[in-house]
């Protein structure tokens, strides 16, 4: 509910990729995770390199909803990364997200 909150304000206030990009590489750990879960959203390069950036998070709804995000996104660059975090990533809940990414993202290279 919170995320779409911010959502309808972002877009409301005339939010930019830029702002969204912004808010993504926030100090403010509920910022970004609240970000991550609308960035799908504003799509641009800007967006994608900080969900790109974010699947390193320490919290683990920022990775949930980057992971998220990414794959409304159909962003295959993340494919290295989500593989990556097969062998890496401590929470079930963004281990299954994860794994779940990489079918719907649909690269051979997911596959060992």
């Amino acid at each position: 509910m919170r995320a779409l909150v911010i959502a309808v304000l972002l877009m409301a206030c005339g939010a930019t990729p830029e702002d969204i990009a912004k808010n993504l590489e926030s100090d403010n750990p509920v910022i970004r995770e609240d970000t991550a879960k609308i960035a799908h959203n504003f799509d641009s390069p800007e967006v994608r390199e900080a969900l790109l950036a974010l699947l390193e998070d320490e919290r683990e709804m920022v990775r949930y909803n980057a992971v998220e995000s990414l794959v409304e996104l159909e962003e295959v660059d993340a494919v290295p990364a989500l593989i990556e975090m097969v062998e890496t990533e401590e929470s079930q809940k963004v281990l299954r997200e994860v794994i779940d990414a990489l079918g719907r993202l649909g690269q051979p290279e997911a596959v060992p």
